[in-house]
C-alpha cells in the first residue's frame, strides 16, 4: 500500500490547496483538432470521444471554427481518487463503485470554453478496467458544493451498451490491452461518473475517527472500503484538525483503510492504516516521510 500512496505524491509537490476548495491535482489531457478531419479523440488511458456532425455543426455556429481543444480528465484507481478528493458518494449519501470518472471541456481560440447547452451529439467509449464482472453500472452527474463533489441523476447502462469488443483496441498505461467498452450518449459537459451502487449493511452504523498528532497541513485524506472503487473523504471535527471524522457512517464490522497526505510547510508526509469500522474506536495515524528527491528519482521520465 505504501507503493500506491508514494506514487501519488508525485505530485503533490508545490500544491496547499486548503481541503474546504475543490480542485484537481492532475493536469488535463490536451487534444487540438480540426472537426472536418477528425471525429474522434481517444486518450492515454483508452476512453474515446466521438463527434457526430449534428454537434459538429452547433460547435462551429458557436465558434465559427473547426479548430477547437478538447481537454479530458480521466481517473480509473483509488489513487487518482484519494489524492484528488473525488468521494463515491450520492448527494443522498449512498456509497457508489466507480469504473470511472471524467470531465470534458471543449474551448477554441484563446482558450474560450465551449458553452453547450447539451452534448447531445457526443458520446463516450469508456474503458472497462474491472478485474470483476460488469453488471448493475448507471452513469451519474457530478455536482461540486461546498468544497465536495457528489454525484446525482443515475442512468442505466444496458447491457447492449457494454460491448465485449471494441472495433479499435484501445491500451492503458495502467493495464494490458483493453477489449471492453461502455458505449453511451453524453447529454451535458459536465462530470460522468461510472458507478455502481456497492451493497453494504445498512443496520448498525458508526462514524469513523481519526487522530493527527502533529500540525501538518492536511493535503488529502479519506477512507476506501477494502476490496472496492469506494473512497470517502474525511472532515475535521475541531478548529486544530487533529481530530477528523468520515463524511457519512459505515456498517460495524467493515474492514478499511485510513490514508492521507501532509505537509509540515517544509517535507512530506505519509500514512496508511488498517482499520474496523465499530472495534477501533479510534484510529491513530503514523505518518513516514517520504524526501521529494526520492520521489523524483524514483519517476524520472513518467
Amino acid at each position: 500500500m505504501k507503493n500506491l500512496l508514494v506514487f501519488t505524491l508525485l505530485f503533490l509537490f508545490g500544491c496547499s490547496t486548503p481541503q474546504n476548495e475543490f480542485t484537481i491535482k492532475y493536469q488535463p489531457q490536451k487534444f487540438k483538432i480540426d472537426l472536418l478531419k477528425t471525429t474522434q479523440v481517444m486518450t492515454k488511458k483508452g476512453l474515446k470521444i466521438n463527434f457526430n456532425q449534428e454537434v459538429i455543426d452547433r460547435i462551429y455556429g458557436l465558434t465559427s471554427t473547426y479548430n477547437i481543444e478538447v481537454q479530458v480528465h480521466e481517473f480509473y484507481r483509488l489513487e487518482d481518487f484519494i489524492l484528488n478528493n473525488l468521494e463515491t458518494i450520492t448527494t443522498d449519501g449512498e456509497i457508489l463503485e466507480s469504473a470511472g470518472m471524467f470531465k470534458i471541456d471543449l474551448l477554441y481560440g484563446d482558450d474560450f470554453k465551449i458553452d453547450l447547452e447539451n452534448a447531445e451529439g457526443m458520446s463516450l467509449s469508456i474503458p472497462y478496467t474491472f478485474d470483476r464482472e460488469a453488471y448493475d453500472f448507471k452513469t451519474f452527474d457530478g455536482n461540486i458544493a461546498n468544497g465536495m463533489i457528489r454525484w446525482e441523476n443515475p442512468k442505466d447502462i444496458s447491457p447492449e451498451q457494454f460491448l465485449a469488443e471494441d472495433d479499435t483496441i484501445g491500451f492503458d498505461i495502467y493495464h494490458s490491452e483493453i477489449s471492453s467498452f461502455f458505449n453511451f450518449e453524453m447529454e451535458t459537459l459536465n462530470w460522468i461518473n461510472v458507478d455502481r451502487f456497492l451493497k453494504l449493511g445498512d443496520e448498525n452504523l458508526a462514524t469513523v475517527s481519526i487522530t493527527m498528532e502533529n500540525d501538518y497541513e492536511i493535503l488529502s485524506s479519506g477512507i476506501f472500503i477494502e476490496g472496492t472503487q469506494s473512497y470517502l473523504g474525511l472532515s475535521a471535527e475541531n478548529i486544530n484538525n487533529k481530530t477528523l471524522a468520515s463524511s457519512i457512517k459505515l456498517p460495524i464490522d467493515e474492514s478499511i483503510v485510513v490514508v492521507a497526505f501532509v505537509t509540515d510547510g517544509k517535507d512530506y508526509f505519509v500514512a496508511d492504516e488498517e482499520a474496523v469500522v465499530g472495534k477501533t474506536d479510534q484510529v491513530k495515524l503514523s505518518f513516514e516521510k517520504i524526501p521529494k528527491e526520492e520521489i523524483l528519482a524514483k519517476f524520472k521520465g513518467q
